[in-house]
This record gives C-alpha cells, sequence and structure tokens, in this order.
C-alpha cells in the first residue's frame, strides 16, 4: 500500500510483488520446524514442545518435525538443526525421529542431504528414523538408495510407532 501512495499505481504493485516473493522465498530457505513431545490424552500424539507445555520429551530421544519440502536453499537448514538438537541435548541422544507428515518433496540436494545426516548421526551413535513419510518420498528414497542406507526397520507409519520402537529397542 506505501509503494502505491509514494510511488504510484503500478511501481506499488512492482514493489508490492517483489516483497511477497522475498516472503516466499524467507519462508521456503527458513521453514518452521519444531521439537516434538508426547501428550497423553485419549490418544497418544507428538505435538511441538514450544506450543504444549505438557507435552513430555523422552530421554535420549528427539523427534523433530520439519514443516517444508527439503530442497537446495534449506537442506544445510534442516541437517544444522538436527545435529544441535544432537549436540546440545541435556542427555546423551539416542534416536532422532523425523516426523516427515509435512516433508511432500526432496530433491537431489535433499537426499545427499539426509545420506549426510545419516552419517553424521551415526558417527555420534545416534539412529535415524522416519514416521509419517508420503508415498512419493518414500518412493524417491527407495529409488537413490537412502531406504537402503537406513533400513527398512527405520520407517514407520505413525510417531507413535516409531517411538515405541525406541522404547523396546532401548529396553533391558
Amino acid at each position: 500500500m506505501l509503494g502505491v501512495l509514494i510511488l504510484g499505481v503500478l511501481e506499488g504493485i512492482v514493489v508490492g510483488a517483489a516483497a511477497s516473493l522475498v516472503e516466499v522465498l524467507r519462508r521456503a530457505a527458513l521453514p518452521h520446524s519444531a521439537v516434538l513431545g508426547r501428550l497423553e490424552g485419549e490418544t497418544t500424539t507428538y505435538r511441538d514442545v514450544e506450543s504444549y507445555a505438557d507435552a513430555e520429551t523422552r530421554p535420549g530421544l528427539i523427534v523433530y518435525r520439519f514443516d517444508a519440502p527439503i530442497f537446495f536453499a534449506n537442506a544445510d537448514v534442516f541437517r544444522d538443526q538436527v545435529l544441535r538438537l544432537v549436540d546440545q541435548a541435556e542427555q546423551p541422544v539416542n534416536e532422532v525421529i523425523v516426523n516427515a507428515e509435512a516433508i511432500y518433496d526432496v530433491d537431489t540436494t535433499g537426499i545427499e542431504m539426509l545420506g549426510r545426516l545419516r552419517d553424521d548421526l551415526e558417527a555420534r551413535n545416534v539412529r535415524l528414523t522416519f514416521a509419517r513419510v508420503r508415498t512419493t518420498l518414500r518412493a524417491l528414497m527407495r529409488r537413490t538408495g537412502l531406504e537402503d542406507r537406513l533400513g527398512a526397520h527405520s520407517f514407520s507409519l505413525r510417531v507413535e510407532d516409531a517411538a515405541a520402537a525406541y522404547e523396546a529397542r532401548r529396553a533391558p
């Protein structure tokens, strides 16, 4: 609106379109992400711990959600956030579950990053698993060999199932 008032109609529209484009690019490169905690109720769900004070995290487990497709502009953001969460955790982390419900696409840079992330986490003795992976994304992971590197056992239909599998592996 200010662009129209100050510069005129056509120039103001161009300013508005440019500002909108910059905002879309910013959101794509720096999407929302969250650490999820378990929320008990009629059914067990996982919610953002920053929004739900009673959502409980489990020692040794990080449940991470990335709310965007993974591509060249944000792949390193994803990797850096996960590694930072692992490195800055109060207790040693044994597993990272990626809730992939919002990841509807991954480009080759993203696939390569996920492979590097798996290696980085393995070097820290941390397992990488996925929950709620879309069928098309899982097929892409299979075609590119990422599924084989992770292992078919590293995929769950629900976050609750992945967390239960983690607990079962940790049980004495």
